[in-house]
């Protein structure tokens, strides 16, 4: 019963909407042979209005009559956009479908399984070489091959491992260990919250204080856990972590008044928060953190035989600018305090970054960059003022020879660069060492002491270096990186160390698949 009349009302919408169409014909008809002026005819069209009008009211309560019977008989409405979804999905999956039963094979899946790696070799040959960790070895040949394996549990779960074997050629023994392993949870109670538990490396801002070390033959990874949330324009990242321990190279040099007789401590702890502003900006970055440095390790302070672990707090910001014309900006401050074992703990550092990226092929770029941090000058005071730079990657950034570190250093650095072919360019830096405190440290990219004159009388120059860098991508998956560097002994290097020119050179092939 219910249904007839629904048909019959559905018949009568009909007859209404074609009653609807020959008077607007008519109106069309009348518009145009009519004057304008008729009052006859303008009576005649307001009376159509009013009764389009009620057409069209009757029209609507018919469809809500309409939709309401359909409700009652459990009968489900289908929107047009989804009608249309439907018909645009079945073209696309019909003819994979056909193709599949053709083949008599099923429809290929995504794999939940990702596999790669890379293999990198990396002669080296070094004179005159000042830095401990290459034991006096005048050449050698490093090795590193990294497998990893990602699988994709669920959209929201992930698991990640990467084996890492190093060695050094002609010896025995190397390393092999999980690089890293960790679990990652996305969408993990809220949308924008996503947790990653396991080894894993960490890295942040320009790598000067936290950095994967990627240049090393092991690199740098923790175990930790890491929680990352993130907006649109902000998001930070906070972490619990502890140092992996790999051969001992990872440990940033706390000092003392002997590195042999105060050994790096292990298991390091490092706590973290990381905050990101402007993230929707292309040209404009800015970054907040604070860091607690911990390693429970009780070592004797400069004055009495008291003894106390280390616990370094770290704050500071990072601003890049980049302009559409080619300049760039990236500057960063950091603060420490603390103790470090019984001593009281305060320190500053800097670096500044300003230059140019050129449209021209002939010179890309060319900048200017200076850094600074604090040294120690009195090691028998009982307080601690040499800058602490935590776990970083010197490498890239105070010369490739190795030599200096994030603390007790001004560094003044000129770079320039070109682009021969779109698959070769070159680089060239000019670095200008100086101690902030004539009578403390020089310590290397690995935070060892490499000289020290407690009375200072050796002045505060450290020398001079240079630094010829050549990329040459060659291939996607195969990619060269060759380089020279030359440092020239300043003052305080020739008194307390050689007068000699130290040199270093190296060839790095790179296969990633």
């Amino acid at each position: 019963m219910f249904h007839i009349e629904t048909s019959t009302r559905i018949r009568k919408a009909s007859s209404l909407m074609l009653s609807i169409l020959i008077v607007s014909g008519l109106i069309l008809t009348m518009t145009t042979r009519a004057p304008a002026q008729d009052s006859n005819g303008v009576d005649k069209i307001e009376a159509i209005s009013k009764r389009l009008e009620e057409l069209e009211k009757q029209i609507q309560a018919l469809k809500l009559e309409n939709a309401e019977l359909k409700k009652k008989f459990g009968e489900k409405e289908t929107s047009t956009e989804a009608v249309a979804a439907e018909k645009k999905s079945s073209a696309v999956e019909a003819p994979k479908v056909a193709v599949a039963q053709a083949e008599n094979k099923p429809a290929k899946k995504e794999s939940r399984f990702e596999f790669g790696g890379e293999i990198r070799l990396r002669p080296e040959v070094r004179n005159n070489d000042l830095n401990s960790f290459t034991r006096g070895l005048d050449s050698l040949v490093s090795q590193r091959v990294r497998l990893h394996l990602r699988a994709t549990l669920t959209n929201d779960v992930s698991g990640f491992v990467e084996v890492q074997a190093s060695r050094l050629w002609g010896t025995f023994g190397g390393s092999l260990d999980f690089h890293q392993a960790y679990i990652q949870v996305d969408h993990f109670l809220t949308p924008d919250l996503s947790l990653r538990i396991g080894r894993q490396e960490l890295s942040y801002g320009n790598e000067r204080l936290v950095g994967a070390f990627d240049w090393g033959n092991v690199g740098r990874s923790f175990d930790a856990i890491k929680a990352v949330y993130v907006k649109k324009k902000w998001s930070v990242d906070m972490f619990a972590a502890r140092l992996v321990d790999e051969h001992g190279f990872n440990f940033p040099g706390l000092g003392g008044d002997d590195d042999e007789a105060y050994p790096p401590p292990p298991h390091q702890e490092f706590y973290g928060a990381y905050l990101k502003f402007l993230n929707d900006s292309p040209n404009h970055k800015l970054e907040v953190y604070g860091f607690l440095l911990r390693d429970n390790f009780g070592r004797r302070g400069e004055v009495g035989r008291d003894t106390d672990s280390t616990n370094i707090w770290t704050v500071g910001t990072r601003q890049e600018l980049r302009s559409n014309g080619g300049f760039y900006f990236d500057g960063e401050v950091a603060f420490q305090t603390g103790n470090l074992g019984p001593n009281d703990h305060r320190a500053l550092a800097l670096a500044g970054t300003v230059g140019k990226r050129f449209s021209s092929a002939g010179l890309p770029h060319a900048g200017f960059e200076y850094d600074f941090a604090t040294g120690d000058g009195d090691f028998r005071d009982g307080k601690s003022r040499e800058f602490i730079d935590l776990f970083p990657n010197n490498h890239i950034h105070y010369g490739y020879i190795d030599y200096l570190g994030w603390r007790n250093m001004h560094d003044f650095r000129v770079n320039f660069g070109f682009d021969p072919t779109s698959k070769l360019s070159f680089d060239a830096d000019y670095h200008k060492f100086l101690l902030h405190k004539g009578d403390g440290r020089w310590s290397n990219a690995s935070g060892f002491t490499l000289a020290f004159d407690p009375s200072g009388g050796s002045g505060r120059e450290i020398g001079q270096e240079l630094d010829f860098t050549l990329r040459f991508p060659y291939k996607e998956h195969l990619n060269f990186l060759a380089g020279y560097s030359l440092f020239l002994p300043g003052r305080f290097a020739k008194l307390t160390r050689s007068s000699d020119l130290s040199q270093f050179s190296y060839i790095q092939t790179r296969i990633n698949f």
